[in-house]
């Protein structure tokens, strides 16, 4: 699977690892089972973890998470992204829409740094 979670309700954060570029299908298998979880545990601090090498180029695949990213905006009150330095700036991109609601987000490349942000 594409995209693993875990709720820790102690810290009041919801991780996601995303292994690979997610596709439709991969959102459709399991993130729409950890939306419900997450809204039902009320988490609103988010770390989502980009490990994997290649970004897609394919159009459709960004408009897509372009998309996720407005869906899940509701959910979100802190949101740390962690990926390779070289995504950062397209990544910001993608953020915006989210930044743009008065959210605090934040790009890292270490998880712990992550983390580190999202209990202060």
């Amino acid at each position: 699977m594409a995209i693993t979670y875990k709720i820790d309700e102690g810290a009041g954060i919801v991780s996601f690892r995303f292994s690979h570029y997610p596709t439709v299908d991969d959102y459709q298998e399991g993130f729409s089972q950890a939306l419900e979880q997450v809204e039902a545990a009320h988490i609103d601090r988010w770390l989502v973890w980009l490990d994997y090498d290649e970004l897609t180029s394919d159009t459709r695949s960004l408009t897509f998470s372009k998309e996720i990213v407005l869906d899940i905006n509701r959910y979100i009150s802190k949101l740390a992204v962690v990926c390779p330095i070289k995504w950062h700036s397209r990544e910001k991109i993608i953020l915006e829409l989210i930044i743009n609601q008065f959210k605090k987000v934040k790009i890292f490349v270490s998880v712990q740094d992550a983390r580190k942000w999202l209990l202060e």
